[in-house]
């Protein structure tokens, strides 16, 4: 491959892979480079949107990757067979997106809650207005008018990843990317797009994420006339994990086996030590495989994009925008994958101080004797997703932070009593998940008649 050219405005860039991850970047990069005259173009890499099922499960959200070029909104949804969800149907547990209870004078709500007596997980997560809303196959979009103070739930769409990528291809094309079957040749940026395989960056050094093994991917995709419910499903089991995923007429089961760690094949969670080298840059799974426990990849594919818009170099790919984006991707990566990590612990039984590494083994322990979470120099997760994630796996604090004791019991139970009552009336008010899409869907039906 040729190196960056030195000294000239970048006036060709090269994607390599044909799946999602490709067709998003060429998007982004047409929206960031406008006016200019840059040419882009797609080499195809067999097989490099195979793991591509994987992002059916689309947080929504003004950083989605998605609204800032123009795929925002409802219709997205019905364009590609879509649904609407409230959250993960963990195992047993139903954990929603968004904020849990309300941190009353700054205290962090886990502290209020266990202070009250919480115990199970789903005790916990019944503070949120998409947990109820969630029980009664109810769905609505966050809105002002569904906040109750600073607590907000968030959403995620189910979408028919296939379509999702036909759309992508169509308006990049239309906007003058091209499809280059030979060789890629000379390109001022080179984005290895192609998945697992990482076609163009397989000699980099690939750290595998701590306690988390090597697995085959088994998929299995079905029609289905089923109402979606406002969620999908991960299930955690002896031989890997199983997630569940349905849109409007069609299922989704993945399954993740573990398998030979000696085997080549398959996914291996995980990232590469340096994403962006030279001129050539690693995005998606080629950068960065993170385990299922959570529905993160698409999220780390957006921020991923939006990290690369901003450093984009004017020129050639010099050394201060290389390694402020590895800087910030490894600084997100070691909060994604620890928390990940904590997730494959507790799934094998062994998610204790003495068996899990240092740095998981050390957020562990801070929050078992105090409930402390230490913020992060990252947007996600949020010391809110850790206390989810650590009583979403059984942990509890040993004891409760001074400061909520502040509030008088009496006064703390009135306050919690006022907001259960809240999160009730708002629930109550969404419609079914079925009416919401109905309603959607003849929206956008409206939308294509002429007049």
């Amino acid at each position: 491959m040729s190196p960056a050219k030195s000294k000239s405005a970048i006036r060709r860039i090269a994607i390599a892979g044909h799946g999602v991850e490709a067709w998003l970047a060429a998007n982004h990069l047409l929206a960031a480079l406008a006016p200019r005259n840059v040419e882009i173009i797609v080499h195809p890499v067999e097989g490099s949107d195979a793991w591509d099922a994987l992002y059916s499960a689309w947080p929504a959200g003004p950083d989605d990757g998605l609204a800032s070029i123009g795929l925002g909104g409802h219709g997205l949804a019905v364009q590609c067979r879509g649904s609407f969800s409230l959250g993960v149907r963990y195992a047993d547990q139903f954990r929603p997106y968004g904020a849990v209870g309300i941190d009353f004078s700054g205290v962090p709500f886990h502290h209020h809650w266990q202070r009250q007596g919480g115990q199970d997980a789903n005790s916990y997560f019944s503070w949120s207005v998409a947990h109820d809303a969630a029980a009664r196959q109810a769905f609505a979009p966050p809105q002002p008018r569904n906040a109750i103070g600073p607590l907000q739930h968030a959403t995620a769409r189910h979408l028919d990843i296939g379509l999702l990528t036909d759309q992508l291809r169509e308006r990049a094309m239309q906007h003058g990317v091209a499809v280059v079957e030979q060789p890629i040749g000379a390109a001022d940026l080179v984005l290895d797009c192609s998945g697992p395989q990482r076609a163009l960056t397989s000699a980099r050094a690939w750290q595998a994420a701590p306690g988390t093994s090597r697995y085959r991917l088994d998929l299995s995709a079905e029609s289905t006339s089923e109402a979606p419910p406002p969620w999908h499903s991960i299930r955690p089991a002896t031989e890997g994990w199983a997630l569940d995923i349905h849109g409007h007429g069609w299922k989704n089961t993945i399954r993740l086996v573990t398998g030979d760690p000696s085997d080549n094949a398959g996914f291996a969670p995980g990232h590469v030590s340096r994403a962006w080298e030279s001129n050539t840059l690693a995005l998606g799974f080629a950068a960065a495989a993170l385990l299922p426990a959570e529905p993160l990849q698409a999220r780390f594919l957006a921020s991923s994009i939006k990290r690369m818009v901003d450093l984009l170099p004017g020129s050639d790919c010099a050394a201060k925008e290389t390694v402020e984006y590895n800087h910030l991707q490894q600084t997100e990566l070691a909060e994604l994958e620890d928390l990940l990590s904590a997730h494959e612990y507790a799934r094998t039984g062994k998610l204790r101080t003495d068996s899990v590494h240092a740095s998981l083994a050390l957020r562990l322990e801070q929050f078992i004797h105090r409930g402390w979470i230490a913020p992060a120099d990252c947007d996600f997760p949020a010391p809110s997703d850790w206390a989810a994630s650590w009583i979403l796996l059984g942990t509890r604090p040993q004891s409760t932070s001074r400061l909520a004791a502040r509030i008088p019991a009496e006064e703390l139970e009135a306050r919690m009593g006022r907001l259960r009552e809240e999160i009730s009336r708002t629930a109550s008010e969404f419609p079914s998940h079925s009416d919401f899409l109905r309603a959607v869907q003849s929206a956008a039906s409206s939308q294509k008649r002429p007049g």
